[in-house]
C-alpha cells in the first residue's frame, strides 16, 4: 500500500510540473491525471503481444495532452 502512495504521489509530482510547462492537460486536476496513468499503464500486464503494450501506451500519452 506504501508504494501505491508513493508512485501516485510521483506521478501526481510529474503531472503538476508537466502541467505547468504546457505539456499536458491542465482541465483536469493532477492527482486524476496520475490515477489515469497508473491505471491505465497496469492493463498492459494482461496484454499479450508488445503491440497492444505500445497502443496501450500511445493511447494513454493522447489521453494526457492538452485539449485543443
Amino acid at each position: 500500500m506504501r508504494a501505491q502512495h508513493q508512485l501516485h504521489a510521483m506521478f501526481r509530482q510529474l503531472m503538476i510540473e508537466a502541467s505547468e510547462a504546457g505539456a499536458v492537460r491542465d482541465d483536469v486536476a493532477p492527482h486524476e491525471l496520475a490515477a489515469y496513468c497508473i491505471h491505465a499503464l497496469a492493463a498492459a500486464g494482461s496484454l499479450t503481444s508488445a503491440a497492444a503494450v505500445r497502443r496501450l501506451f500511445n493511447v494513454t500519452l493522447a489521453g494526457l495532452g492538452p485539449p485543443t
